[in-house]
Formats: C-alpha cells, structure tokens, sequence
C-alpha cells in the first residue's frame, strides 16, 4: 500500500519525477570542456603568467626600495631633530656626561632586523654602537629634559627593519666632538636588496662613496 500527498493536483512522487526529469533534461544538454579546450586554457594562463611574473616582481622590488628610501630619511629628520633641540648629537652613553673624554657611539642601529653581510674588510660595522630607539625613542641616556636645550622626543617611532629583513645603521662618527667640524660624512644606511652592506663606515668626506646597492640617506 502506497501513501501519496496530494500536492495542487499532483502527488508527491508525480511532482518530485517532474522536478527530477527536467534537471536532468537540463544537465544532458550541457557540454563540457573537451582535452584540447583544456590545453589551451592552460596554455594560456601559462603565457600570462610568463609574462606578468617578471612584471609583479618588479613593482614588488621598487615597492621595497620606496619604503627603505622613505625610512632611511625618516631616520635622518628625527637625528636632525634632535641636534636642533639639544645642541647635540644623539652619540653618547650617559646624557648628562657629554664631553670629549666621554663614552660615545660611532653608530646606531635600529632595534630590530637581522646584521646585514658585509662586501669584504673594508667594510666595518661599528663595535661602539647603541639602538635608534635608546636615542631617539626612550631617550635611554637621560639627555635633559629640562632647560634651553633639553630633549623633547621621541623624535621617530620605533625603528624596525628594513623591507629585506636587516637592520638600518647610522654612520654617526662624524658627529663626535673631534670630527663634527671637520667634513667626515654622516649616513644613514640600508643594505639593500642584495641584503649586502657595502658603503664603508667612518668616511671622510666631503663627497661620499655609496657601495652596491645600498639605500643611504646623508645628514651630514
């Protein structure tokens, strides 16, 4: 014994073979993509691909390469900053221990990042070096803050690394009381895209000699 529900003049079964025969009916005539349609498809995201890669990789590098410019100078402005504030430079271990005979940095580096390789001997990076932030951020060397010329900062957020993993430098020996008068170059420095540092440290000046394909941005 069958139990059929009538349903606006059809059974259930009658109205669910009608559904079924027309999906089916609809399906049968559709026509699907035959093995040489395929190949050609592919063929074709293929050449596109070919094409457009180098194209993608491209803007990518000179993306990185804006971003590590805009940093490099963004870095330089906030040493800047500084010197007009103080009256100084941000070299010094103790901010209120600032004379010649004084512990002093010849370089900063940003907090974060990988050290970089270096091209060969001539290139140095500075053992006397302190972070961006401890000078520039959280004022670490308790520079005054108080007075004509005190320190106002932070003069830049925190420094992180550059747009291929490394640390950002900056060659502050120039700044030192036995060079600040004299013509010794002052930079800031990204390794580049080759992650290789090659623009020597400490150089002096007047004109400066950028190594590779490093991103420098001079203070000084």
């Amino acid at each position: 014994m069958e139990i059929r529900k009538e349903e606006k003049g059809f059974t259930l079964i009658e109205t669910i073979t009608k559904i079924g025969g027309k999906k089916m009916k609809a399906l049968k005539g559709k026509k699907g993509f035959t093995l040489i349609e395929v190949i050609v498809i592919l063929a074709v995201i293929a050449i596109l691909a070919a094409v457009l890669s180098p194209m993608i990789i491209g803007y990518i590098s000179d993306a990185r390469k804006t971003a590590a410019a805009s940093d490099v100078k963004t870095i330089a402005t906030a040493v800047q900053a500084f010197n007009r504030d103080m009256k100084d430079w941000p070299i010094w271990a103790a901010g209120t221990a600032r004379t010649s005979a004084d512990t002093k940095y010849e370089g900063l580096q940003s907090n974060e990042g990988d050290t970089p390789a270096v091209s060969g001997a001539t290139i140095i990076i500075p053992t006397s070096i302190d972070y961006t932030d401890d000078q520039l951020v959280t004022n670490a060397p308790v520079y005054p803050t108080t007075g004509r010329s005190k320190w106002i900062g932070p003069y830049l957020e925190t420094v992180k690394q550059d747009p291929w993993g490394n640390k950002y430098y900056i060659d502050v020996k120039g700044l030192q009381p036995a060079n600040v008068g004299g013509s010794m170059v002052v930079y800031v420095v990204s390794a580049g895209p080759n992650k290789l540092l090659e623009t020597v440290f400490g150089q002096a000046g007047p004109s400066i000699t950028i190594g590779g394909d490093d991103i420098v941005f001079r203070i000084k």
